[in-house]
């Protein structure tokens, strides 16, 4: 049962999973369950000491495997990895979690579930599905779904500079993206030429939108939103933003600027002077 159902968002739809049990343990049954908020993964332990791994929205297994030879009698949710924790009989304790670097590529790779590891890189915020975010983008650009193609861009996952190629790092030094992915100078300039539906909303303003419903704009698009809207002469909206954080001052955006050109140049240093 649903119980924080709120509109315009979608009923969440009950799913009914067969559990799978292995030849071995035709008898196990599941004694506990614990379900990660930030993965939106059920763990689930059975009596035998098996770990099942659910997606939660869909319902699709993602791993299973015996953690255990004695009962796990007690479990928790860790949240110090957003994950699992438990003692078994013989009082050993532990711990299973999502390693976030591999699971992605592993339920593509391994799995073949490009839908699942598509989502679940969105709602955790996961590397590994870089590609696929950006191939769906183009395709529903391309075909003129420009409000799809604006929740997919609102929705991809951070940048993380620790990941980062050269070539990445330069190109951030001049569009500042510590949000999404597809949230750049690129898109932006693409949802502003994008042709507009006759009596309905601009594609650049279908795109702000849906980033202020989702949450904060970064420092780019409040600048490329503050522009019409003073235009318009609509100032109080704009200091509604600022007061809501929902947009953010220009002074940080050039602050931002400075972080991505520093850690540029250190890496630069770092290979000229590493011995040969």
């Amino acid at each position: 049962m649903e119980i924080d159902h709120t509109n315009p968002d979608p009923p969440f739809v009950k799913k009914a999973v067969d559990v799978y049990f292995p030849p071995e343990a035709t008898n196990d049954f599941p004694v506990a369950m614990q379900v990660s908020k930030k993965h939106g993964i059920i763990y689930l332990v059975t009596k035998y000491g098996f770990i099942h791994l659910y997606d939660l929205e869909s319902g699709a297994c993602v791993y299973m495997n015996r953690i255990s030879g004695e009962t796990i009698f007690v479990t928790a949710e860790h949240e110090a990895t957003n994950g699992i924790i438990g003692v078994n009989k013989k009082g050993q304790v532990l711990s299973v979690n999502v390693d976030e670097q591999t699971i992605i590529p592993y339920i593509l790779t391994t799995l073949n579930n490009t839908e699942l590891a598509f989502k679940l890189a969105s709602r955790a915020n996961l590397p590994g599905a870089d590609d696929l975010y950006v191939k769906q983008y183009q395709q529903l650009f391309q075909s003129g779904q420009f409000g799809e193609a604006a929740k997919v861009a609102a929705n991809s996952p951070r940048v993380r500079l620790s990941s980062l190629s050269e070539n990445t790092l330069r190109l951030l030094a001049f569009t500042v993206n510590f949000q999404g992915i597809l949230r750049t100078v690129a898109v932006i300039e693409s949802f502003k030429q994008a042709p507009a539906p006759p009596g309905g909303l601009s594609p650049i303003l279908q795109y702000f939108g849906i980033l202020l419903e989702k949450g904060e704009l970064n420092h780019l698009e409040s600048l490329e939103l503050a522009r019409p809207v003073l235009q318009q002469g609509r100032k109080q909206l704009l200091e509604k933003w600022l007061k809501d954080n929902k947009a953010r001052p220009v002074q940080l955006y050039l602050n931002c600027r400075l972080i991505c050109c520093a850690a540029y140049m250190q890496r630069r240093t770092r290979r000229h002077c590493t011995p040969a």
